[in-house]
């Protein structure tokens, strides 16, 4: 096998741009409302350079690497090349409501309405990372139609809402009631707090790939055919699980041709996740105070 880098490969170039408006709505409450965007070009992508090109009558020509070289390019089980063709577009609404202390509440709710748009499912330094959030598939289907790949980025995620409170419980010394407690009723009912604690987000882009070579061109892996919608059944099956989407959606591509469905057109199950504390300070002394929860 050959592993080679683009002569004309380029340092990725990202540009960043965001605005935001506060708003105060209380003595103690704000709103702040932004917009947050991202631009990147030139990203490090693998290429699957041995592959050959499937005209639009179904036949399959020599590939253009090593094309001067048929010999040596027919003794080689593969030829991976690095490029810089990749790029990714990022750009997110955002909204935070934040309580500062008081009355004994504080808390805050941030929201992220947010599109991640790429065309490389982001081999270099998370492809195969076995979480849900790793792309579909390391190289382009077809090396000479980059287009084709554009969809979601692997880690995308469109809606992102997280959020705590914390409240003091009014009860003990200083407090609304029982501000006048002994020492011994305030040590057991002054000094609690509960706080909570909520993360949501829809679930991350996967895709559902077409092992195999359908196309006659020798790709390292092509992806199915799919209808423009899928289905989330979410049901419970014999075996226990769930089955969360249906892969009857996903339908064998034909020979001679290369996967119709995007990068990034299913969709993982998401995260819904409620923490909850309960704190309890002690105080021994004027400068001696501890906590458990």
């Amino acid at each position: 096998s050959v592993r080679l880098w683009n002569p004309d490969f380029q340092p990725s170039i990202a540009k960043q741009w965001n605005f935001s408006v506060q708003h105060q709505l209380s003595n103690s409450t704000t709103l702040q409302v932004g917009y947050v965007g991202q631009y990147a070009d030139h990203l490090a992508n693998p290429m699957w350079l041995i592959q050959n090109i499937l005209n639009a009558n179904g036949t399959v020509s020599p590939g253009l690497y090593m094309a001067g070289n048929p010999a040596l390019k027919s003794k080689l089980s593969s030829i991976r090349g690095t490029f810089s063709n990749a790029w990714m577009d990022y750009n997110a609404l955002q909204a935070v409501l934040q309580k500062r202390m008081s009355s004994g509440l504080q808390g805050q709710v941030a929201y992220t309405y947010s599109k991640c748009m790429t065309n490389s499912a982001g081999y270099y330094g998370t492809w195969g990372n076995g979480t849900q959030a790793s792309p579909g598939m390391p190289y382009w289907q077809n090396v000479y139609d980059g287009n084709s790949e554009k969809g979601p980025c692997f880690y995308d995620e469109a809606h992102n809402l997280t959020s705590y409170v914390l409240y003091q419980l009014p009860f003990g010394r200083g407090k609304k009631f029982g501000s006048n407690l002994n020492k011994v009723a305030n040590a057991v009912v002054g000094g609690w707090e509960v706080d909570g604690i909520l993360t949501m987000h829809t679930g991350f882009a996967m895709t559902v790939n077409n092992w195999g070579d359908p196309s006659g061109t020798g790709a390292w892996v092509t992806r199915t055919n799919c209808p423009s919608s899928i289905s989330y059944p979410k049901t419970t099956v014999s075996s226990g699980g769930i089955q969360w989407f249906d892969p009857s959606a996903f339908t064998p591509v034909a020979a001679g041709h290369f996967g119709g469905c995007s990068n990034g057109k299913l969709r993982g199950p998401g995260l819904k996740n409620f923490d909850m504390g309960i704190k309890k300070d002690f105080s021994f002394g004027e400068s001696d105070r501890s906590s458990s929860t």
